[in-house]
């Protein structure tokens, strides 16, 4: 076991920054090194020189996205992915992948979207402990990010996100609350300041909410550069500003020096370290590879399958016939986008192969026709012609564009939300010359598709789908297994129909004046038309509802199930979503919440029963003078649906309690992996 008892205060305080960018101090042997490296959608570990300076990075497993994984809605996936991440930081030595990203995707325009889980607090929160306690269970630590409100990269550093406490505790603090139960090793704050005060600076945030009301007790890591003020941070309980800073060490002094800071506050901070490496130590029994590289890609594969999203299918166009003449229109049919931009990117083991080679094996009556136009030579040298005749006189044509790592990167957020001049003008000409005009986007958020939404039979959505893109988008195209995922954030009718149309705050401050009305929440609030809703995601089958049950155990502790029938002819895993709405609320509420969501595989013909626990939580709001979740009494209705707009069960419950509950446990129901129950103060009503 090590201890700070060795330490001299000098090295206390050079232990409160990083030995470089990836390290942190070991004394010559006093301390263990912590090497940390960048996640979620695989390991991007630096190959350091003999000077320190990163050279390139290693070649790993590219899984999908964050943002694709959490639209496959599906925890054993989550989990089967998290594990495989842990192994290769194993096997690279890593002893801290800095993941999940958990922040809320606010708006579209965000450059990092596709790092983040989703819109909504609940699903995020589900999956984000998931995650978490895969990794760890590896022996491998994770760090929880990024704290908090980080929800565009706009001027990150410098403007202040202005979000009142209600929706704070409701939405964006929801998710690490949710799981922070599963004790990550660290948790890393954001860039931005928020309510005027710097993240890392910020007290209330750092010591008042996340160690005293959340109760965390590890490491809190800045994020790369995100310390302003090295003294302020320490008085928040910033612990390890990252990367190494030449400043960092001398303003400690010169602060302590001067009696800002108390050797107290140093040691308290250079404890949750030194801790933090006991408990890795203690989790080296765990740091076990039980995967090979054939695991990880097919595992790569798989995910990437389930998280492609069906959003038009007009006349049944999909899935591809054999025997059919098919054109393939776009570069990124040969090179698509497996990725957005920044520290989330991996060097891949594996590239996709061409959407045409991948096609010909599982279609092999059908024949190809390969279009080759691509960017900005398709204006410079005229080459829209040449992919246009090759649209024509096929049975149909399939054209493949979408954001690229450097359209969607962080650091910055996107200008627009609709496809590059050319690539519109492509789809509306292609449209012409071929009337079964299947389009294919790769993105990591929504996209405006108005423009060419009604020319066109089907959209396929590929939310940033890692190595295996082509491979499993092929899979689904030619009808080998059916789409099931479903949206995790709501896309607008057009660009200037969308609730938030642009993320470029004043140069001060952004006002977050949607409050708790965020995406879904926020669209049926003022009754806004979107495009394609929350938990959207069309099927080559079709899934009927049936037999809804409410058992009730307590005033706030229910069961509820349903049947769902697969009455097509093709087996498919079906996502169902259960909200809860407080009909006769006293305070303002979103018009429905969710609660509980299921990914189910059926086969054809047959029925399966889902069921969902309910508890305190899936009926409080944020109380603001309580400062706690609160239930009021009433009625609840149950809605069961396969989108949030598509309800398709309605059931109601009456609670009318005269007690209080107290206990502050966060206790997780291990019997149903997609329930997550929060035994807090919630107050009742007498």
């Amino acid at each position: 076991m090590y201890s700070t008892d060795i330490l001299t205060l000098n090295e206390k305080i050079k232990l409160l920054t990083g030995e470089n960018n990836w390290n942190t101090h070991s004394f010559n042997g006093k301390l263990r090194k912590v090497v940390v490296s960048d996640g979620p959608q695989g390991v991007r570990q630096h190959i350091i020189d003999e000077e320190g300076r990163s050279i390139g990075t290693y070649p790993n497993t590219e899984y999908p996205s964050i943002g694709a994984l959490t639209a496959s809605w599906d925890t054993e996936a989550v989990k089967t992915v998290a594990a495989l991440i842990a192994d290769e930081c194993i096997e690279r030595n890593v002893d801290i992948l800095l993941a999940p990203a958990i922040n809320i995707k606010r708006s579209p325009y965000c450059g990092r979207a596709f790092e983040y889980m989703s819109e909504d607090p609940y699903l995020t929160g589900i999956l984000a402990a998931e995650y978490i306690k895969a990794v760890q269970s590896k022996g491998v630590g994770t760090s929880l990010k990024h704290f908090a409100a980080n929800n565009v990269d706009y001027d990150r550093h410098c403007v202040s996100n202005e979000i009142d406490y209600r929706t704070l505790r409701e939405i964006y603090l929801r998710p690490f609350e949710m799981s922070l139960y599963t004790r990550p090793l660290t948790v890393m704050c954001s860039y931005n300041p928020l309510n005027g005060v710097y993240a890392s600076e910020n007290r209330w945030l750092l010591k008042d909410m996340l160690r005293d009301k959340f109760g965390f007790e590890g490491v809190i890591v800045s994020d790369w550069c995100a310390v302003y003020d090295r003294a302020k941070a320490l008085k928040a309980t910033l612990d390890l500003e990252m990367p190494y800073s030449s400043y960092a060490e001398n303003e400690l002094k010169a602060a302590f020096e001067r009696g800002f800071i108390t050797e107290e506050e140093i040691t308290a901070s250079a404890n949750r370290i030194v801790n933090m490496i006991n408990r890795l130590d203690e989790m080296k029994k765990d740091r076990v590879v039980t995967s090979t590289q054939e695991d990880r890609n097919n595992a790569a594969f798989e995910t990437a399958k389930n998280s492609v999203v069906l959003l038009k299918n007009e006349d049944n166009i999909l899935p591809l016939k054999n025997g059919e003449s098919i054109s393939i229109l776009g570069s990124y049919a040969i090179n698509p986008p497996t990725m957005g931009g920044g520290s989330g990117g991996v060097k891949p083991i594996l590239r996709p192969k061409n959407l045409k080679d991948e096609l010909s094996v599982l279609l092999d009556k059908c024949t190809f026709k390969q279009g080759h136009a691509c960017g900005g030579d398709l204006i410079k040298y005229g080459r829209m012609r040449i992919d246009l005749e090759n649209a024509y006189g096929t049975d149909k044509a399939i054209i493949v564009v979408g954001d690229d790592n450097i359209t969607e990167c962080e650091g910055y957020d996107r200008a627009t939300i609709r496809l590059a001049n050319w690539m519109e003008k492509f789809i509306i000409e292609a449209a012409k010359i071929n009337p079964n005009l299947i389009v294919v986007i790769h993105a990591g958020s929504a996209i405006d598709v108005s423009p060419f939404e009604d020319l066109v039979k089907a959209i396929v959505y590929c939310p940033f789908l890692g190595q295996e893109t082509n491979h499993a988008l092929s899979h689904i195209l030619a009808g080998v297994q059916s789409p099931s995922a479903k949206l995790i954030e709501t896309w607008p009718m057009s660009e200037e129909e969308g609730i938030i149309k642009t993320v470029i705050p004043g140069p001060y401050v952004n006002e977050y004046t949607d409050g708790i009305f965020v995406g879904y929440r926020g669209y049926e609030k003022w009754d806004i038309p979107c495009r394609y809703e929350f938990g959207f995601g069309l099927s080559y089958t079709e899934f009927e509802y049936s037999d809804l049950k409410i058992e009730k155990h307590s005033e706030t502790d229910y069961t509820v199930s349903y049947n769902i029938t697969n009455i097509g002819n093709m087996d498919a895993s079906e996502i169902s979503q259960l909200y809860i709405a407080d009909i006769f609320s006293m305070v303002a509420r979103p018009k429905k919440e969710l609660k509980g969501f299921a990914r189910s595989f059926i086969k054809a013909g047959e029925t399966v029963t889902v069921s969902h626990t309910l508890d305190a939580s899936s009926f409080a709001y944020f109380s603001v003078v309580r400062d706690d979740f609160h239930v009021e009494n009433g009625v609840f209705e149950v809605l069961i649906g396969a989108s949030s707009k598509d309800i398709r069960l309605k059931g109601s419950i009456d609670v009318q309690t005269d007690y209080d509950t107290q206990s502050k446990i966060h206790n997780y129901r291990e019997n149903n992996p997609l329930e997550h129950s929060f035994k807090e103060s919630f107050e009742m009503d007498e």
